[in-house]
């Protein structure tokens, strides 16, 4: 009996010893504890307008900002409560107006109640650039050393454009060294600028766009600068000032089930851009060619994919323009492939002088499988060898 009371007393003590050891690592020490984040972080904002402003309340339902006269101030407030352990910033439905820009941080979702496009106003979330705004509606907050998983989802950006004079950087959203950032369900329209930039000299990787609707903005619908690994499908780009997609400078994405139409330059524009992959893309009425490869740079025209795209009724406001178009600048354009691809032209006054069109420098691509037919001069010129 003795021995058993003795035992139970050193089982006890060595119980107590475990759970004092767990005290001193875990507790002690909080470097070493769980992240707090969910429990004691109010990572999810939601911002709201009133009658007498904008307001701002944390998870818990607590107002942390109230009847502020800036919605880019509630809407900051929020991005920055959010900007250094990441978290979601909901804006519920209305009109806000933009007067400085927003910056959004890594780890951060900024998601509206729906798109409110041109066509629809009253409903759901929109962002409306203020008369004197000059800049983006929405960047993100670090464009030295960039940021990362960032989500842009079902709002709409106004850029409140009134005139046709272009202001350099009012665009609706500027991303500078972004990785692994999402667009998704967005509509830009009327920006002073593009309506979408990527950029920053270290560029962009894994960037996505989908269902992304960029309309009658003074330049590009979007435009990117050093990208790749990107992945850009089922958008439409269309009455832009410039192009409908202007990719320069990038390599290795894809843009895929598109419809681009009406802008006053090329539809998709590649630019100095090698290894991308354009598919089931709809190319139409655009000013100049609907899909073209230009390079300047020898090797910065080749290894692209061209397949599948119906290209027709381009060429709107240039002569000699093409459905599809290769376009050497003094230099080579090399093993791209051309292949499956409709351009044709069915206006009673055509416009689109060649279904596909390649320039003298082009040299070892692959066309096959082509349809080209109705043009204006020729359906098919291929230079190269």
């Amino acid at each position: 009996m003795l021995f058993k009371k003795e035992a139970k007393a050193i089982f006890l003590v060595a119980a107590l010893a475990v759970i004092l050891s767990y005290f001193l690592i875990f507790v002690a020490q909080p470097s070493l504890q769980a992240p707090l984040m969910n429990s004691s972080r109010n990572d999810i904002y939601t911002v709201f307008a009133e009658k007498d402003g904008y307001s701002v309340k944390n998870r818990e339902g607590i107002i942390e900002l109230q009847a502020e006269k800036e919605a880019a101030t509630a809407i900051n407030y929020a991005l920055n409560a959010v900007g250094s352990h990441g978290g979601k910033v909901f804006v519920a439905a209305g009109n806000y107006r933009i007067v400085t820009s927003l910056r959004i941080h890594s780890n951060t979702i900024l998601e509206g109640e729906g798109v409110d496009d041109a066509n629809k106003k009253g409903f759901g979330t929109r962002l409306i650039a203020g008369k004197n705004l000059v800049g983006p509606i929405l960047t993100n907050g670090n464009h030295q050393n960039g940021d990362f998983n960032i989500a842009i989802e079902n709002v709409a950006f106004d850029g409140s454009r009134s005139n046709n004079s272009r202001i350099a950087e009012s665009t609706g959203i500027t991303l500078m060294k972004t990785t692994r950032c999402r667009i998704i369900d967005v509509a830009i329209y009327n920006c002073r600028d593009s309506g979408i930039f990527f950029g920053g000299s270290q560029g962009t990787v894994e960037a996505v766009l989908e269902r992304v609707s960029s309309r009658g903005n003074n330049y590009a619908g979007l435009q990117m600068l050093t990208q790749s690994d990107f992945h850009i499908s089922n958008c439409e780009f269309g009455s832009n000032g410039g192009h409908g997609v202007l990719l320069s400078s990038c390599s290795s994405g894809s843009i895929i089930g598109c419809h681009i139409f009406l802008n006053n330059q090329s539809g998709i524009q590649l630019y100095n851009t090698m290894n991308m992959r354009l598919t089931g893309n709809r190319a139409n009425h655009n000013g100049c060619s609907g899909i073209e490869i230009v390079a300047t740079m020898q090797g910065r025209g080749d290894y692209n994919i061209v397949a599948g795209n119906e290209c027709y009724d381009n060429s709107q406001a240039s002569n000699f323009e093409a459905g599809i178009k290769i376009n050497p600048k003094s230099v080579n354009i090399s093993n791209c492939l051309i292949n499956s691809n409709i351009c044709f032209d069915d206006q009673i006054n055509k416009t689109q002088a060649f279904g596909i069109k390649e320039e003298t420098g082009g040299l070892e691509n692959l066309f096959v499988g082509n349809l080209c037919s109705n043009n204006k001069l020729e359906d098919m010129i291929v230079s190269g060898a």
